[in-house]
C-alpha cells in the first residue's frame, strides 16, 4: 500500500469515528464473552493498557479488579465519552483515558504488564504500520508481559461479500481491505481482513510468541474457522528480541 493511501486512511478512521461517537457508544455499553478471557489474564495491581479503548467499555468489566488501568484511543469524541462514565475513579489515580495510537502511544518505555487491544487493530492499514504498532506495544511491555489482541473475523459468511468488493480496490489498498458501513450515517469504517496466518506472522516478525489463538462465536470457542466472529492472540515479548 502506498504512504499517502494508508496516512490517507489513518485519517479517515480518526474523522470516521468522532462522527459516529454518539451512536457508537451508545451501542458498547454491555461487554463481549472474550472480555471474561481478557479478565482472567489480568492479576491484581496490573498496569493494563487498553489500546484503542473507545468509550471505555472494557474498563467497566475490569472494574471490580485492583488494577492500574490507561486507556487509549484516537478519536476525541469516544475519549470524552470514557471520561466521563469513569471521572470519579480517574480521581482516585487508578483510571487515566489519554489521546494516542497504536503509532503514537503517549508511553516510551517498559511500563505495562497487559496490554488489550480489542477489535481496533484491524482499522490499521498496511503491513509497515502494522509492523509499527506491533513494535511500539512490545516497547512498552515488561519483559514478562502479555499482549492480547482481538481482531473480527471478516471471512465469516456475513462479511464475506466486503472481502470480494475489496478486488476492485487492488489498485489502490490491498487485498482485504474493507469499507463496512455504519448504520444509515454514511460512514463506511476501514478493516482489513485479517487471516490467521497473516497475524502469526506479524506478531512473529515484530517480536512476540504466540501462546494462545482462540475462535470466538457467539459466547463460546469454536474450531470453525468460517463460523468464528472474532480472532484473540495471546502473545509474549521475545526476551532475546
Amino acid at each position: 500500500m502506498r504512504q499517502k493511501i494508508a496516512d490517507e486512511i489513518l485519517n479517515k478512521v480518526v474523522v470516521d469515528y468522532d462522527q459516529i461517537a454518539d451512536e457508537f457508544d451508545s451501542t458498547r455499553n454491555n461487554p463481549w464473552y472474550e472480555f471474561e478471557i481478557y479478565k482472567e489474564l489480568i492479576r491484581k495491581d496490573d498496569k493494563v493498557l487498553d489500546l484503542g479503548c473507545g468509550n471505555g467499555r472494557l474498563y467497566d468489566y475490569l472494574e471490580s479488579m485492583d488494577i492500574d488501568y490507561v486507556g487509549v484511543d484516537v478519536s476525541t469524541g469516544l475519549l470524552e465519552k470514557a471520561r466521563l462514565k469513569f471521572r470519579k475513579k480517574a480521581k482516585l489515580q487508578k483510571v487515566k483515558f489519554k489521546k494516542g495510537s497504536f503509532l503514537d502511544i503517549p508511553y516510551v518505555r517498559p511500563v505495562f504488564d497487559k496490554i488489550i487491544c480489542v477489535a481496533s487493530f484491524h482499522h490499521i492499514p498496511g503491513k509497515k504500520y502494522r509492523m509499527e504498532a506491533l513494535k511500539n506495544m512490545k516497547t512498552v511491555l515488561k519483559t514478562d508481559g502479555t499482549l492480547v489482541i482481538s481482531v473480527w473475523n471478516l471471512w465469516q459468511k456475513r462479511y464475506r461479500k466486503y472481502i470480494w468488493e475489496s478486488l476492485f480496490r487492488l489498485n489502490k489498498y490491498d487485498f482485504g481491505d474493507t469499507l463496512i458501513p455504519w448504520g444509515k450515517s454514511g460512514v463506511n469504517r476501514y478493516y482489513h481482513a485479517f487471516s490467521l496466518y497473516e497475524m502469526r506472522s506479524l506478531l512473529r516478525e515484530s517480536g512476540f510468541y504466540i501462546v494462545d489463538e482462540l475462535l470466538v462465536k457467539k459466547g463460546s470457542i469454536t474450531e470453525n474457522l468460517f463460523e468464528a466472529e472474532n480472532f484473540i492472540f495471546i502473545a509474549k515479548p521475545l526476551i532475546n528480541e
